[in-house]
């Protein structure tokens, strides 16, 4: 098999961090490996604030919600838990249509989890602040918003939950639920309720299969559909937001996921029939889906430095065992994590470090990161549209003149 985009990398290689080193390979064993690995510059000077980074603001006509949910799954254990014999916990993200006013804006991180990320990629102590949301905590579900369809979202490999959270918001302010969920094991690192640091799988370990984190994303619809139903499936009961009873279309599923989140968004697809539609950013294909493919709307999108088609063996095979309506696109001038927030992220990161010009190409590309943002956000929101909600478009005609960054690769 040759593929391209399996090796692990930290988010600000090539800005001060140690090159090659990925957030779970940094942060595989705990703080204190971290510390040994990196060692970062030194910070600004004592009592000047540090500069916040910005998250783009979503664009659709609702605010957004956001609860965190703490999940635990008592009929699976976790061997890559310190105890194995434990229950297999996960951490979601859940955004939805939100009144105009709720709870305050969450952050993009916690701070202890968010401070080990910045520490294991070099980042200097009190250099940027890790940004806000625009997300207000628990605020009550939108009565306008009626019964939204419902989107899973997988991370990738070495990735968290948090690096989706532009695409994800941008869905919720269209009417869209979205539960992004954390894969302890090949996340970099998942903060518990309970301060407890569920760090990533060390380098050369075992990486956590596919089919665990098909299971993990069949365990979250499971749970929202407790939720729609009165339910608080939350490991401590923490309150839910008002309205979320009875506000989720469990009959309109989707699925997406970057890199290897878009292997778990197919194989969940091949595994489980409630997912009707499912969107791969990036992501080679792994498991009995590669050959027996899908009856179901499958979109794909690639970085201009994958050429799916010509090495990445799982995308050659998949391709023609599609047999529902499938498009291709592939955003030009762009690499591996311009499908994330480190799109947004890293360029802000280089300039605040005095970085030259240029330097976040290696991992980003050329690509303007508003552009593929936006790039992004429309194909996603139009795909998910179109066979969720009926709504139809000419975007997958071919390349738009809206979005040239979007090449259109095959039907």
């Amino acid at each position: 098999m040759t593929i391209r985009h399996l090796s692990r990398r930290g988010f600000t290689a090539g800005l001060g961090a140690t090159a090659g080193l990925g957030l779970a390979g940094v942060l595989g064993a705990s703080p204190a490996r971290a510390d040994a690995v990196v060692a970062p510059a030194a910070g600004p000077a004592a009592g000047t604030p540090a500069p916040r980074l910005v998250l783009p603001a979503p664009t659709g006509r609702f605010p957004v919600g956001r609860v965190d949910l703490h999940l635990v799954d008592h009929d699976r254990t976790d061997i890559w838990a310190s105890d194995p014999t434990s229950p297999r916990e996960l951490m979601v993200s859940l955004f939805y249509p939100a009144a105009p006013h709720g709870g305050g804006v969450m952050p993009w991180l916690p701070e202890a989890s968010g401070n080990l990320l910045l520490a294991a990629n070099g980042i200097p102590a009190g250099a940027v602040g890790l940004p806000f949301t625009h997300a207000r905590d628990t605020a009550p579900y939108a009565r306008g918003a009626g019964r939204a369809p419902v989107l899973i979202y997988s991370p990738g490999y070495d990735e968290v939950r948090a690096f989706g959270t532009n695409q994800a918001e941008e869905l919720a302010s269209r009417g869209y639920v979205v539960a992004s969920v954390d894969h302890p094991g090949d996340a970099a690192v998942v903060e518990f309720p309970d301060g407890r640091m569920y760090y990533g799988v060390k380098p050369g370990e075992a990486e956590v299969p596919v089919e665990i984190r098909t299971a993990d994303v069949r365990f979250v619809l499971d749970r929202l559909t407790d939720i729609d139903r009165g339910g608080n499936p939350d490991a401590a009961r923490r309150r839910l937001p008002a309205g979320l009873c009875g506000a989720f279309d469990l009959g309109r599923v989707g699925i997406f996921g970057h890199s290897r989140g878009g292997a778990t968004a197919a194989s969940a697809m091949f595994a489980d029939r409630r997912f009707t539609a499912g969107a791969n950013l990036d992501g080679a294909v792994f498991g009995p889906v590669v050959a027996g493919g899908l009856d179901r709307p499958q979109l794909l999108l690639e970085a201009a430095d994958h050429e799916a088609m010509t090495y990445d063996d799982t995308w050659q095979q998949f391709w023609p065992n599609l047999r529902g309506w499938r498009r291709m696109y592939v955003l030009e001038k762009s690499r591996h994590l311009s499908y994330t927030d480190i799109q947004i992220l890293m360029p802000q990161i280089a300039a605040h470090l005095g970085q030259p010009p240029g330097s976040t190409e290696p991992m980003l590309g050329t690509i303007r990161p508003d552009r593929a943002v936006a790039a992004t956000r429309a194909f996603v929101t139009a795909f998910f549209d179109l066979h969720l909600r009926g709504r139809a478009t000419r975007l997958f005609d071919g390349t738009s003149g809206a979005y040239p960054e979007m090449r259109f690769e095959l039907r």
